[in-house]
């Protein structure tokens, strides 16, 4: 049997295209240890900055050491687009440059295998995760945010399934957590053949399955958001989480990214969507940005208790519209990540000492045996953290529980143990 290796230089974000390459190539190829004994070899070459897009160049000199003779050496991934094309075929050691997004069918065919249908969804144990949409429609709020990658790729904006498709999904896999995700999840329909966004369709026909308990929404821009869809996730009691991007807490820094929003519709969005756990994020130590915009971002997050976002460092990179404006200097980059952080990891403290004194609620996530003892997996509803309850009492995946007297066990993680369980009808 033939053998593959896969390395990727970049992030992780890409997961699910390697799982997808070793699914299609079961039966023909086994995973190689080591780049020497490939017969194929697939580098994704990731990254956005200029010394990330350097390192390809290392990794050429690399391959010529260690590549077998006959063996295939395909290059693919978002940073190659900043090149000229003509620029790989100085390289002899590199078989197969893949430009653009679409990967898979491409890298499918120079294996000779078939690509699997499950392209654009991927089956855990307890959660059906499904990709609606990629690309981003940014012509829809007068072009791309500043710092996105994708206003430099120009991928199109194309939903994978119809709402259709996706139920039909949802009623197969039969699970309990439907997890529906994309860049920009609000654009989700704008390129049927209306022309109109149908994200809150989408998350009330999946609710009406009666097997899904609990919806989870990736990728809400702050920008798409549309009065029918705050109305269904304001009233939709099985959508608890939303993965919301204010990016700024500063108009003046909105206005310079290019959101397409506005601190005021944000803040009316933010007030709609309270009792719903709030993941998402905000972009600090861009260009332009002052002291004032960081403690305004600060004030914001306070005032609407987001303690589960993160702070997205800028990235700096030639090749997107923030990379020809003046950047900050390193004192000040540092200064206003290390601000922000620290105000989020003290909210988060803080929200984590009331949640041990009081409780918290949650959905059974996973359910496992361990020496004879059943042990329950947790998922908070206030926060997405996780949570290991030991009971002995009847249980199902989904159910709504309540737990009294939990011990923080990682404040980075957000996580708790012991504490006791109770079912909630």
């Amino acid at each position: 049997m033939k053998k593959m290796y896969i390395i990727n230089s970049g992030c992780g974000g890409h997961d699910s295209l390697f799982r997808q390459i070793i699914k299609s190539a079961e039966g023909k190829y086994e995973r190689a240890k080591y780049p020497d004994e490939a017969d194929v070899i697939i580098h994704y070459a990731c990254g956005f900055t200029e010394e990330q897009m350097a390192d390809i160049f290392l990794h050429v000199v690399f391959y010529e050491q260690v590549k077998k003779e006959g063996a295939k050496l395909i290059f693919c991934g978002c940073s190659l687009t900043g090149y000229n094309k003509e620029i790989f075929k100085e390289f002899k050691v590199i078989d197969h440059v893949i430009f653009g997004m679409d990967i898979l069918p491409k890298i499918a065919e120079l294996m000779e295998i078939e690509p699997t249908e499950k392209q654009y969804y991927e089956v855990g144990e307890t959660r059906l995760k499904i990709k609606i949409a990629d690309g981003c429609a940014y012509e829809e709020k007068g072009g791309a945010c500043t710092f996105c990658k994708q206003n430099y790729l120009k991928i199109p904006m194309r939903s994978k399934y119809s709402i259709e498709q996706i139920c039909e999904l949802v009623r197969f896999y039969n699970m309990p957590i439907v997890l529906l995700e994309s860049m920009n999840s609000t654009n989700y329909g704008l390129d049927f053949e209306d022309k109109k966004t149908k994200l809150h369709t989408l998350i009330k026909e999946v609710s009406k399955i009666e097997t899904v308990k609990w919806i989870e929404i990736d990728g809400i821009a702050s920008s798409g958001l549309y009065e029918e869809l705050i109305n269904e996730i304001q009233r939709n009691n099985k959508v608890w989480r939303i993965q919301f991007f204010v990016q700024s807490g500063s108009d003046h820094m909105l206005k310079i990214m290019n959101i397409g929003s506005t601190i005021e519709n944000n803040e009316r969005a933010l007030e709609r969507f309270k009792g719903k756990t709030i993941s998402g994020g905000v972009v600090i130590g861009h260009p332009g940005e002052t002291l004032e915009d960081v403690q305004k971002t600060i004030r914001f997050i306070e005032k609407h208790n987001l303690w589960y976002i993160h702070v997205m460092r800028y990235k700096d990179s030639n090749m997107i519209p923030s990379g020809r404006m003046k950047k900050l200097s390193e004192k000040e980059y540092q200064r206003n990540c290390r601000m922000v952080e620290a105000a989020i990891d003290n909210l988060a403290l803080k929200n984590m000492k009331n949640i041990e004194e009081n409780g918290f609620i949650g959905f059974v996530s996973d359910i496992e045996n361990v020496n004879g003892e059943t042990r329950v997996r947790v998922t908070p509803l206030e926060f997405d953290g996780y949570y290991y309850g030991v009971s002995n009492i009847p249980i199902n995946i989904g159910d709504k529980v309540f737990i009294r007297n939990p011990k923080i066990w990682d404040d980075k993680d957000h996580s708790f143990k012991e504490g006791t369980l109770e079912v909630l009808k």
